[in-house]
């Protein structure tokens, strides 16, 4: 069963000591990767090989790696790759106190280790990602996609992606592989077509587990609403988010160290966990009149901004030093530090255009957008 708007844990990295598990599958003692527990990412050039588990498309990696603990001492840990896809039929429940035998069962049950219940629970924690399930009514996820890449603040730290692809459909902010430290700013966030991302990239499971099922009163609720309709592929969206480590927890007021406080965590109180990305990568959504907030000058920059842009194949965004260095150059006499002042001036008002045009172009895109959007904003999926 989907429910609908309930934050859940969808998978995980879980790092236990060599010391309270058995290997059983000899080549786990072969694999070596280095690994830093302070932000909780591995060193790609280390890496040697993994050792797979794959059962109808569910793919459970297991590597052995050295992690610096807090005193910088390395200590062997095992590090498994969970999903909530090891609960098979119910895979949409998510993993949670009342599935998480079934998770550690599956675990026990591929021949590469045997671990108990207390180090299982007790394991440390990384890369956890959570989830959300929404179906849309006034919209599709292609609408809801575009509208959110429209909305990006433009920043040239950010990788946005929106891919709109026949098999998959969406668009993220970020690079899970990416953050380092900075937890409140470069947090991953995705929105996808769920439905559609499942019957064609993970075909095997879905065919195994879901297919069956896919249009069952009992996989899609919503309330006392069931939904019963064959546009499932287009209405039912996904948002995800990834938090790295018990430091990034921190910046919400959370203590999570170990698989038995995550599982503890009230998920519902904290919604901060998807609102903060969503504030920091996109800008609200409000009306702007034309004629009042935009001067004849401003037009022309945002006109000629877009022009460079064309001409040099870039997105507008990307134009914006170029423009800056025309209108200050290097060869003024204007002092260094005033004209330092000047561009960081003009290239903050030029972003602001940007964010200011795009909002414009938002509204007249559409005689129906209010009724869209409003769906929209009541989903928390933009900010308001």
């Amino acid at each position: 069963m989907i429910n609908f708007k309930i934050p859940k844990i969808d998978s995980l990295r879980l790092l236990i000591p060599i010391s309270d598990l058995k290997i059983i599958d000899s080549k786990l003692l072969k694999t070596f990767v280095t690994y830093c527990e302070e932000t909780a990412e591995i060193d790609s050039e280390h890496i040697k090989t993994n050792v797979f588990h794959s059962e109808n498309g569910i793919k459970t990696r297991f590597a052995v790696v050295n992690l610096f603990n807090e005193d910088k001492v390395q200590v062997q840990y095992l590090a498994i790759g969970i999903s909530s896809k090891m609960l098979k039929e119910n895979y949409f429940f998510g993993i949670s106190k009342s599935t998480i035998q079934s998770v550690f069962n599956y675990i026990n049950s591929t021949g590469i280790i045997e671990v108990s219940k207390e180090a299982f629970l007790n394991a440390k924690v990384v890369d956890v990602d959570f989830c959300i399930e929404l179906k849309l009514k006034d919209n599709t996820c292609k609408d809801v996609f575009k509208l959110c890449y429209d909305l990006t603040i433009p920043n040239k730290q950010l990788t946005v992606n929106l891919f709109n692809e026949g098999t998959n459909r969406g668009i993220q902010w970020g690079n899970r592989e990416k953050v380092h430290k900075a937890y409140t700013t470069k947090q991953f966030l995705k929105y996808y077509a769920k439905i559609l991302e499942l019957k064609n990239n993970s075909t095997d499971f879905y065919n195994a587990y879901l297919k069956d099922r896919i249009n069952e009163k009992t996989l899609f609720s919503d309330g006392e609403e069931y939904i019963t309709d064959e546009n499932t592929e287009e209405n039912v969206l996904r948002i995800e988010t990834t938090i790295k480590n018990k430091d990034h927890f921190a910046t919400y007021g959370i203590y999570c160290k170990t698989l038995i406080d995550l599982l503890n965590i009230d998920l519902p109180k904290y919604g901060a966990i998807f609102n903060r990305p969503i504030q920091n990568y996109m800008t609200g959504y409000k009306t702007v009149n034309h004629t009042t907030e935009l001067t004849l000058q401003e037009r022309m920059y945002i006109h000629t901004l877009k022009l460079e842009a064309k001409l040099m194949g870039l997105k507008p965004n990307q134009a914006i030093d170029k423009l800056v260095l025309s209108m200050y150059p290097n060869f003024t006499e204007t002092k260094i530090n005033t004209l330092k002042v000047q561009r960081s001036k003009f290239r903050k008002r030029l972003n602001e255009l940007l964010d200011i045009d795009k909002k414009i172009m938002i509204q007249n895109k559409s005689s129906n957008i209010q009724k869209s959007l409003t769906e929209v904003l009541d989903f928390g999926l933009v900010p308001n």
